[in-house]
């Protein structure tokens, strides 16, 4: 990342938080050389937003695939069912996504639709339907009007790689865990929408 990018990102958030600039200047200047510790330097001055994410779906559609896809771009061809909640938290270009990945199973409980509905930090739920599985559509819009209530969605179809007819609509965004396709900006697709929704939720 360069030193212009650097700055800038630093210039944007410290702004929003009526951050002075002199003296981390000085401690960047001194770490020109070398990205991570300058990244290190900003982030001691800069709070990271945070985005709370419920991930649910049908179990096989590729929730955990996702996340192992996002954080570390790693495809794990072993498929291991999540049995309960895994909370996964990390930071991506100043913003913490904080994702609590339902297992298949587990989504048939109460306990997750309340969870989902009810917790106020949730901001986004986002549901994951397998590109081949009428079945993982049907269930899953079942379940995503149950669950959602007044909270914000997101549909992601995974296995866009294997070839189906199944008719979805048109708002839905369609990618590969396998392959990665469909991820390159999949964060900031996220972190842009919850934004743009926040927005509209606010003009009303």
């Amino acid at each position: 990342m360069s030193d212009i990018i650097l700055f800038t990102t630093f210039c944007y958030h410290s702004s929003k938080k009526n951050l002075s600039s002199g003296n981390i200047l000085e401690e960047i200047n001194d770490n020109t050389d070398d990205s991570d510790n300058i990244m290190s330097v900003i982030s001691q001055y800069i709070q990271p937003k945070r985005i709370t994410i419920s991930l649910i779906g049908l179990g096989g559609v590729g929730k955990s695939s996702f996340l192992e896809r996002i954080i570390n771009n790693k495809f794990i061809l072993t498929y291991i069912p999540s049995n309960s909640i895994k909370k996964i938290k990390f930071i991506h270009n100043f913003t913490e996504f904080i994702f609590f990945d339902h297992g298949g199973q587990h989504i048939h409980s109460p306990n997750c639709r309340y969870f989902s509905r009810n917790n106020p930090n949730i901001d986004l739920i986002i549901l994951m339907i397998d590109n081949t599985s009428k079945l993982s559509y049907k269930f899953g819009m079942k379940w995503l009007k149950e669950i959602k209530g007044d909270k914000k969605s997101m549909i992601l179809v995974n296995k866009i790689d294997i070839q189906s007819n199944l008719s979805l609509p048109d708002e839905v965004i369609r990618i590969s865990t396998k392959r990665g396709e469909g991820l390159e900006n999949i964060l900031e697709n996220i972190d842009d929408f919850v934004i743009w929704l926040n927005k509209i939720l606010i003009s009303k």
